[in-house]
């Protein structure tokens, strides 16, 4: 019925919490889907966190005890025939893919998040109207031209402010930002709107939990100009690393391929400011875009 698992892939994640959700969804509990599909609880409860990986067959049949049909079946039935791919590119439109399913869940489970963004402020630090800039002009490139509607738009922004939670919840992820300096300096949206979004870095920077560190201009090359990147560390299974652009992101999962970008995570870090030079540096952004502003 499920075979072990070293440790658990993306797409292993992603199918363990697409499972749970759908049976949070039905309403039923562990026990009584156990009961049903004649399973021992602690078989149904290592699936539902990835520790264990269904086949292809139990799938289904926990699909048809929870009443899934559809679009949402298919979906769930094509995630676990493919379980056990270790790097996984997701393309295409945002919405609740595969992918998407897999990312909360490794927000909501990693213990820390490493975060390297040049260009705008990281997505666990935006505030609704900096975040909502960027929503629009993302789409807008996707839409070859042609704005979003403002219900994607809005739905999209209300998932990245949720997702936020989890650096303010009880027990909250760490989040170390590593910041490049063009995106402090960068004006999105309008001047105001930058003083906002930098004012809450500031405050966010104060949680024992998240660390802000800037990366100056100046450095010349280094790995992180190949391109953004999160890693996601977690208690009990190996990383992931999240590489995105406009139009796909991919997950990666492999121990080489995740050991190189925590190289270069290391290698932007040892070029970033300190914690302590890093808000004085956004604190006098602030002030240098204040003034702009009043004079």
């Amino acid at each position: 019925m499920s075979a072990p698992q070293p440790s658990s892939s993306p797409r292993v994640r992603a199918l363990a919490a697409a499972l749970r959700l759908a049976r949070e969804e039905a309403n039923v509990g562990q026990r009584d889907l156990t009961r049903r599909l004649g399973l021992t609880h602690p078989q149904l409860s290592y699936i539902e966190r990835g520790i264990r990986t269904a086949s292809v067959e139990l799938v289904a049949a926990i699909l048809q005890e929870l009443h899934v049909v559809g679009a949402a079946k298919d979906r769930i039935l094509e995630l676990a025939k493919n379980a056990t791919e270790l790097n996984w590119l997701d393309s295409g439109a945002p919405g609740m893919s595969e992918g998407l399913a897999y990312l909360l869940d490794c927000e909501t489970t990693a213990s820390s998040i490493t975060e390297w963004t040049y260009g705008a402020v990281p997505g666990l630090l935006q505030i609704s109207d900096y975040a909502r800039v960027i929503l629009e002009r993302i789409n807008r490139v996707q839409n070859a031209g042609r704005p979003a509607t403002s219900n994607k738009v809005q739905s999209q922004l209300m998932m990245r402010m949720g997702r936020r939670d989890i650096l303010t919840r009880p027990n909250p992820t760490h989040f170390t930002a590593l910041i490049d300096e063009q995106a402090i300096r960068e004006v999105v949206g309008s001047p105001e709107i930058q003083i906002n979004q930098l004012a809450h870095v500031l405050d966010m920077a104060k949680r024992p939990n998240v660390e802000v560190l800037v990366v100056q201009s100046g450095h010349g090359w280094h790995p992180g100009k190949v391109g953004p990147f999160v890693i996601y560390d977690f208690a009990d299974v190996p990383s992931t690393v999240l590489h995105e652009n406009f139009s796909s992101s991919a997950l990666v999962y492999e121990p080489r391929d995740v050991e190189a970008i925590q190289s270069a995570a290391r290698d932007v870090r040892g070029l970033a400011m300190s914690s302590a030079d890093s808000v004085e540096l956004i604190a006098g952004v602030i002030n240098e875009l204040t003034e702009k502003t009043t004079t």
